[in-house]
Parts: C-alpha cells; sequence; structure tokens
C-alpha cells in the first residue's frame, strides 16, 4: 500500500452520475407535464389512437402509388384492394379484389329482413367501416322506420375516386344484378383537391386523378429522370416506414412525448414523399403522348376550373339520383368534411402537422368547397336527399383528422350520428 489517500472523484464525474440518476424522474415529470397540457386543450393523449395512426401512416409509406406495407397487420380484404392496382374499362382503375367481391355481391339471395346500403366514394367513404358503419347501423336499426330490418352494408368506395367515377360504378354494379336498398354517395374532398391537381398537370377536371390513372395506364418509367425520381420517392417512403416500424417495435407509442417526436419526424417523411409523388406524376403525363391521360383538352383559368369541377359534381348526383329513382332505391348524397376547408373545423396542432404540404389538396379544398355548399340547395330542390356534412366538425376542438382529410374513429361516429336522419327520413318517404 501506498499510505495516500484515495483520490475524491472529480466534481464532473459526480454531476453526471447524479445527472444519470435523476433521468428517470425528469422523464417522468416530462411525460406527465405533457398529458396534462394535452387534456387541458381538450385532447388527452390516447397511445391506441396513436399507435393505430403511426400503423396507417406506415401503411400508405410503400409503393408509387398508396398501397399498405407487407408488414402491416391489415384485414384480408384491404390486403387484397392493395395488391394490385389496374386500368378498368368503365372507371378509370380498379384492384385485383374487386371481381371476386362483386360476383359474392351478386350470388348473395335478397333477403327481406335485411336493409342493404351500397356505399360508393373515395377513401373517407372506404374508411367509414367498421367505426362509422357499425355506428350507423346501431342508429337506423333503433329506429321503427327502419322496420326491424338488419342493415348490410357493401362499402364499394375506391380510395381516390371521383366523380364521375362512382356514377360509372353505380351503373357498373348494377348491369351486374347488384341490389341494394340504399346507396350512400360520400364525396366532395377528391373532387376539388384531384380536379384541381388535374388542371394543374394539364388533365381535364373530369378525369380519373392523374397520378393513379396515369400510373396505371402508362409504361414503366424508362429513362434516367423518371427512375430517379422512383428512387427519390422510394427513399423518402422508407426512411418513414423505418421510424414507424421502429416506433411500434419498442413500444414508443406508450409515452406521449416520445410519440409527439416519432410523428413529427414521420410527417417529415410524409411531405417528402408527397411533393415527390407530386413530381413523379408529373413525370408520367409529360411522357405520355396523345390524349388517353389528359382528356379534352380544357381551358379557362381558375373561375372556368372551379365551375367545372362543381358541375361535374352536381350532374353526377342528378345522374346517381336519377338511376336509383328508376329502380326504387333510395339515394342519399353526403359532402364530406375536410381538413383544409376553412372554418369547418377549430384544428389542433397535431392535425396541422399531420395535414403534410400539399398545395393542391389545400388550395382546391379552400377554392372550390365553398362553391360545393352552395350548390346543396338546388340538389334538395330537385328531390335529391343532400347533406351538407362540411360542417360537422365545427364544434369539435379535439383532434379528429390523422391526415389531409381522414379521420379516426371518433370522427367516423360524430360522422354517421350526422347520416342517420336522412337516411332513415328517406326510408320513411318510400324512395
Amino acid at each position: 500500500m501506498s499510505g495516500q489517500p484515495p483520490q475524491a472523484r472529480p466534481p464532473w464525474r459526480r454531476k453526471l452520475l447524479l445527472a444519470l440518476a435523476l433521468l428517470p424522474v425528469w422523464c417522468g415529470v416530462a411525460e406527465l407535464g405533457y398529458r396534462v397540457v394535452q387534456r387541458v386543450r381538450g385532447n388527452p393523449y390516447d397511445a391506441a389512437s396513436a399507435r393505430a395512426e403511426v400503423e396507417r401512416t406506415v401503411g400508405d409509406l410503400t409503393q408509387i402509388v398508396h398501397r399498405p406495407d407487407p408488414d402491416t397487420e391489415l384485414d384480408e380484404a384491404t390486403r387484397e384492394f392493395f395488391a394490385v392496382w389496374h386500368a378498368q374499362p368503365y372507371y378509370g382503375f380498379e384492384d385485383e379484389a374487386q371481381p371476386t367481391q362483386i360476383a359474392h355481391m351478386t350470388r348473395r339471395a335478397a333477403d327481406p329482413a335485411e336493409l342493404r346500403v351500397l356505399v360508393l366514394g373515395g377513401s373517407v367513404a372506404w374508411l367509414m367501416e367498421p367505426a362509422g358503419t357499425q355506428r350507423l347501423a346501431e342508429l337506423i336499426e333503433a329506429d321503427p322506420r327502419c322496420a326491424g330490418r338488419r342493415v348490410v352494408f357493401d362499402v364499394q368506395a375506391r380510395p381516390a375516386f371521383k366523380q364521375p367515377q362512382q356514377v360509372m360504378q353505380l351503373a357498373y354494379l348494377l348491369q351486374l344484378g347488384v341490389r341494394p336498398d340504399v346507396v350512400l354517395s360520400i364525396d366532395g374532398f377528391n373532387e376539388a383537391a384531384f380536379g384541381y391537381s388535374n388542371v394543374y398537370a394539364g388533365v381535364n377536371p373530369v378525369y380519373p386523378d392523374a397520378g393513379i390513372f396515369g400510373h396505371v395506364v402508362s409504361h414503366e418509367p424508362a429513362d434516367r429522370e423518371t427512375i430517379d425520381l422512383v428512387i427519390r420517392l422510394r427513399a423518402a417512403q422508407e426512411r418513414g416506414v423505418v421510424i414507424g416500424r421502429m416506433a411500434l417495435r419498442w413500444g414508443l407509442m406508450h409515452s406521449a412525448v416520445l410519440a409527439h417526436g416519432v410523428r413529427a419526424m414521420l410527417w417529415r417523411a410524409v411531405r417528402e414523399a408527397n411533393l415527390v409523388r407530386g413530381e413523379y406524376s408529373d413525370r408520367l403525363l409529360v411522357r405520355a403522348t396523345g390524349r388517353e391521360l389528359s382528356g379534352p383538352p380544357f381551358a379557362g383559368g381558375r373561375a372556368a376550373e372551379i365551375a367545372s369541377i362543381v358541375t361535374n359534381w352536381r350532374e353526377a348526383s342528378l345522374s346517381m339520383h336519377a338511376i336509383c329513382e328508376s329502380r326504387g332505391i333510395a339515394f342519399v348524397h353526403v359532402l364530406q368534411p375536410t381538413l383544409f376547408d376553412s372554418g369547418s373545423k377549430p384544428l389542433t396542432e397535431e392535425e396541422i402537422q399531420a395535414a403534410g404540404h400539399n398545395l393542391f389538396f389545400e388550395n382546391g379544398s379552400r377554392e372550390v368547397y365553398p362553391s360545393l355548399r352552395a350548390g346543396g340547395p338546388a340538389l334538395r330542390e330537385r328531390g335529391i336527399a343532400f347533406l351538407d356534412a362540411s360542417l360537422v366538425f365545427a364544434e369539435h376542438p379535439e383532434t379528429l383528422y390523422y391526415d389531409h382529410c381522414h379521420f379516426g374513429e371518433r370522427g367516423q361516429r360524430i360522422f354517421a350520428e350526422a347520416i342517420a336522419p336522412v337516411v332513415l327520413a328517406e326510408l320513411a318517404a318510400g324512395r
């Protein structure tokens, strides 16, 4: 032994050890404080909803067009829908599950104990199942006007569908023998957003969404510039997928603080992917020859563009109503709410961040929705059961949207509760 006293630990080391010892305490304080702030704001943190949001986002960040990730836990019908997009001769594009679904619908024998509701529209209508359709069924079945029948939904809505795709799809389904009691058409956002973006891309606003339609009917990209865009798109998508999978695997969504950081990084990846996807869609249209992708030439400026979108939407509603009325089918047309429609909802910070950065969606909604709303009374005068649900979230300050137009389970239930009285009124009228 040297006889020398042991050296004292340097002050910085003691401070570091103390900081490490207190780290769990500070983390707990931060977590508690953040949750308290969220609750005071009327938006308490829900780990299950946050996890579901990340799962949906990861599922969407995969292919050139929106398809769920193979590792995401999804029901079989959803997987089948996104397996393969292909061109469809009557309404633009479809998925490989469509023939099987329709065959099942046409083989099913009519049952007087059932009230069959055919749901058409875009992704908001498609995502009504299960939360929205379950709530709608509860409300309809509980009312005497339903006459004790069991409500059964056939949700044939398709992401990115816009009018007149729903008109063509309805006619096609009826031609094949599908016989609903009620047709519920939910639209508005896609007409505004994709009609707006179509014009920018040099495509007639009445044509299907140029991005998906151009993808399914164009040849595979062969020039270097287009391939570079695909590589950039996949890199942006993969960054988001890695972030989302890591958060789900490590259980980070149980923490409100960590979930906030995860979603912020995920939203950045989504915004970048959306921007590059837009460039890719534009590139496909530039490479296309002839008018097979762009339709009749369109000109006239912004006012003419909006007028064309609104006319398309109105005429489609009149056509669907006439098709249904001639067959004794009740028809209900709903104008859906959307996040970018000015004044339609007090937006939360989470909703604003999750919306992404797509000027076509933003400007299309803000500029077209007032005209869609203004067209509602004229549809009612023509005998159409039209519901303007664009302001259905106006008194709801809590977070409902998880992206630019889609809302979760709570929003779906609110939406269904607005739709039910209109459906019941049509049933009581004998239509």
